[in-house]
């Protein structure tokens, strides 16, 4: 006895075709078949990339990783951007409930940041970071709010208090684009 995916009929085994609606069983076994054989392909296909990627990876210095892993994240959170992150790896001093840290922000844009940390935090909070490209520059403050937590960071949308700080940070992401180029 089967069972008739379309109308729930009870049939005999025997029949290839159902009485009550027309199934095609033959069809639809066949189709089964063939959808079975392309994610089989997939499959193999998939683990071949992985094995690549992984061969890859393994071959990468801490910097390569870093951007990678920043690459991806891209990939999954580009969503509604209007800007485009750059990858970048900035030792980034922040504050957020009282409590200071510093960690890599790993790509940045006009609009806000990734940084990489394993702290957890909360959607909504405020932040206050400390920026500047390089030792030798003198560091500058702006505010954003935690709009992305990931087990790998956050995402972080910069709220400028000024044009000044708008200034700065446009200053900062064409440095970046800059040093990229």
């Amino acid at each position: 006895m089967k069972i008739c995916p379309n109308c729930n009929a009870g049939c005999l085994a025997e029949v290839t075709e159902c009485p009550h609606c027309g199934t095609d069983f033959t069809y639809l076994e066949e189709k089964h078949a063939r959808e079975q054989a392309e994610a089989a392909k997939w499959q193999a296909r998939r683990e071949k990339i992985i094995s690549r990627v992984n061969t890859l990876m393994f071959e990468m210095s801490e910097n390569q990783l870093i951007a990678l892993l920043s690459q991806a994240n891209e990939i999954f959170t580009k969503k509604d951007r209007k800007h485009s992150r750059i990858p970048c790896l900035i030792p980034t001093d922040y504050v957020t409930r009282q409590h200071a840290y510093q960690d890599y922000m790993t790509n940045i844009s006009i609009e806000g940041a990734f940084i990489e940390t394993e702290r957890s935090f909360e959607q909504g909070e405020s932040i206050s970071m400390t920026l500047a490209l390089s030792p030798h520059v003198k560091p500058f403050k702006v505010t954003g709010t935690i709009v992305q937590c990931t087990e790998n960071g956050i995402g972080v949308e910069f709220r400028p208090a000024s044009q000044v700080h708008k200034d700065l940070i446009h200053h900062l992401v064409d440095k970046i684009k800059q040093l990229k180029a």
